[in-house]
């Protein structure tokens, strides 16, 4: 995935102002988790191989 894409992508939940923590799931296995934001290759977490 390119930068814009990704940027896309992490963009809506950057713009909700509230305390839970924001999750994104996608089939990518390099992780691109920043900023606050946790990301999880979907695959992983739906065989339980992830912990939230």
């Amino acid at each position: 995935m390119d930068e814009k894409t990704r940027e896309s992508e992490f963009r809506p939940p950057k713009m909700k102002k509230d305390n839970y923590p924001k999750i994104i799931l996608s089939l990518d296995t390099l992780d691109f988790s920043k900023s606050g934001f946790k990301h999880i290759n979907a695959e992983q977490f739906l065989n339980g191989k992830v912990d939230l």
